[in-house]
């Protein structure tokens, strides 16, 4: 804070730092000085800092997403999600590449976000308004200067609030709050299918894993359902997996590790194997 400002956050510091070739990033999106900074891997001196100060009234500039380092042509861009605006910049130096708006078009004060951005081929899926919309943008068209005409499509009728979707094969797997998993199209934002997990008073703040064909899904009372096979035309809850653990809040995504999973409750770490 000595260096950088004072820290403003709400809820701490939520994002995490993603690495380039030379350094490790880390976004800080919050009210008062909001930035991009890049750290040498090997010394930890600084090797850029860029402002990213953008008009998000009061807790709608707090931003607990992820940045992406994703290639658009032959450039490799940093994607920043937050304070209601979606934002390019350059890895060499941090400087904007480009900006879209509008992610809350009412300036709502409390549309904090949590959920990073997902990519898919030249398309990147922007959860926002606290789970209440999902919105596809051409990366390409959106570096090219078209703003507002870049966005392919808009949902506001699924999304995910704190869940981070899944991406794979052309495909964006969205996690409500609430249990509803949705597969969309990437290109058409289009539902593929949709699955309703069972409901319960405890959310889902956990991320979903894709593993084997089947999305695992982690409850906030670390109960674990698999879905699947994700490629069919209609998947289904095909297992429920509870573990002896009193512990609610687990909110910590699954990992994966040589076959195995790791969950992360409130107290405890467990390995999960299929082997005994």
């Amino acid at each position: 804070q000595d260096s950088y400002g004072e820290d403003t956050l709400w809820w701490d510091l939520g994002t995490s730092p993603i690495l380039t070739d030379k350094a490790v990033v880390v976004a800080v999106m919050q009210s008062g000085p909001s930035y991009l900074v890049a750290f040498d891997k090997l010394t930890g001196k600084v090797l850029w800092k860029t402002d990213r100060v953008l008009d998000a009234p009061e807790e709608a500039a707090h931003s607990y997403s992820s940045p992406l380092r994703v290639t658009v042509g032959d450039q490799q861009v940093i994607a920043v999600l937050g304070a209601d605006h979606l934002t390019l910049h350059s890895e060499t130096d941090g400087s904007e590449l480009a900006r879209l708006g509008g992610f809350n078009p009412t300036a709502q004060r409390y549309f904090r976000s949590i959920a990073s951005p997902v990519v898919q081929g030249d398309v990147i899926a922007c959860p926002y308004a606290r789970g209440a919309t999902i919105t596809g943008i051409s990366l390409s068209a959106l570096l090219a200067g078209k703003g507002k005409d870049a966005i392919l499509w808009f949902r506001d009728d699924i999304g995910a609030d704190v869940p981070t979707p899944a991406a794979m094969d052309g495909k964006f797997y969205v996690c409500g709050d609430k249990g509803v998993v949705t597969a969309i199209d990437a290109e058409t934002g289009k539902n593929v299918w949709q699955v309703e997990l069972p409901r319960s008073r405890h959310p889902f703040s956990s991320s979903p894993l894709i593993a084997s064909d089947h999305l695992y899904l982690t409850r906030e009372d670390a109960i674990t359902f698999v879905v699947g096979p994700i490629s069919s035309a209609d998947p289904k809850l095909v297992a429920t997996n509870e573990i002896n653990d009193d512990a609610l809040d687990t909110v910590a995504s699954l990992a994966p590790i040589d076959g195995d999973l790791l969950l992360r409750t409130r107290q405890s770490l467990y390995r999960l194997s299929s082997s005994k």
